[in-house]
């Protein structure tokens, strides 16, 4: 991904865009592990032109942003990733810490009854 402006443009030939991209008879869907994608990328992005406006950030070298923003993402992914493999687990050590009482739950909808 890169900034021009500011318009962020997102690499769609990412292997990590690729590996998340799910279509439905040839016609790409949005889905959560999407949207982590972009969130990560739009946020590290947005941060640093609020930056640079309020003069916090000197526009640094292309370069060594897009290094920067590589290895973000890699990490990010990376992460993610290792999570994802440990979801079973992490969800049994998860309910062990939290009680249920301390959990919301919904509120069923009481169903109207017609009338004859």
């Amino acid at each position: 991904s890169h900034v021009v402006g500011e318009t962020i443009n997102i690499n769609t030939q990412h292997p990590d865009f690729i590996t998340r991209l799910r279509t439905k008879n040839g016609i790409p869907k949005f889905n959560e592990r999407l949207a982590s994608y972009f969130a990560v990328i739009i946020s590290s992005h947005y941060h640093q032109l609020s930056y640079i406006k309020k003069g916090a950030l000197l526009m640094p070298d292309p370069g060594v942003l897009n290094k920067i923003y590589d290895d973000l993402i890699g990490t990010t992914t990376r992460i993610e990733t290792a999570l994802k493999r440990r979801i079973p687990h992490l969800q049994r050590s998860m309910n062990k810490v939290i009680p249920r009482h301390m959990l919301h739950k919904k509120k069923k909808k009481k169903k109207k009854k017609k009338e004859p």
